[in-house]
């Protein structure tokens, strides 16, 4: 699935998710546990990972969706959250958007520094998350060497991952909108400002730190 997105760098627009380091109900049950080999026959987003990365897709959307329940939110703040979900789409909303893995390095390597990136192709939307994402970020807490340990506060790795997830679920909204190539390329800044503010209300919501800085 990476090696498709590359070889259609010339129809597609990148978007990245900067970063300073690399590091309930059975939401699978639509597909009888086995998210890799069997489909939604009601159509929903693919991920062509492993049982575990989808898994972890699933749990970070799930995270992101549980704070819009939160009060910490404005009303600006809960919409440009759900779009941003629905955009990239739960299981059993089919919307063409595709979920892939790729190492850290690859991407960085696409990004110049990034930790996710989507793109869009002729055939759709393709959001590449690092092969590590189901464990990304879990051995910043409660480490003095993290990024974020003069932060202080309270750090959830979980909360990283949904933060993450939003940020290119607005991406998928803003390809959704009419954005292209051109234009994001000619202004990057209103496009990615937008997707850190979404994935930094996760953060927010729950009273945590955020991965990210702000753009």
């Amino acid at each position: 699935m990476f090696i498709s997105i590359i070889r259609d760098r010339s129809d597609s627009a990148a978007m990245w998710q900067g970063s300073p380091a690399f590091v309930g109900p059975n939401l699978h049950a639509y597909v009888e546990d086995d998210p890799i080999n069997k489909t939604d026959p009601k159509g929903s987003y693919e991920c062509s990972g492993s049982k575990d990365q989808c898994g972890a897709v699933s749990d970070a959307y799930k995270r992101a969706s549980q704070a819009l329940q939160k009060s910490d939110l404005t009303k600006s703040e809960r919409t440009r959250l759900q779009s941003a979900l629905k955009a990239l789409g739960a299981p059993g909303t089919k919307n063409g958007v595709t979920v892939s893995f790729a190492s850290p390095k690859e991407i960085a390597a696409k990004t110049g520094d990034g930790f996710a990136f989507t793109d869009k192709t002729k055939s759709g939307i393709n959001v590449v998350l690092p092969k590590n994402f189901a464990t990304a970020f879990n051995d910043w807490k409660d480490n003095p060497a993290s990024p974020v340990a003069s932060q202080g506060g309270r750090f959830s790795s979980g909360d990283a991952r949904a933060n993450a997830l939003a940020h290119e679920g607005t991406h998928v909204k803003q390809f959704e909108a009419g954005m292209t190539r051109e234009q994001y390329n000619r202004n990057p800044a209103p496009y990615e400002r937008e997707a850190y503010s979404v994935g930094n209300s996760v953060n927010q919501a729950f009273g945590t730190i955020s991965p990210f800085p702000e753009y």
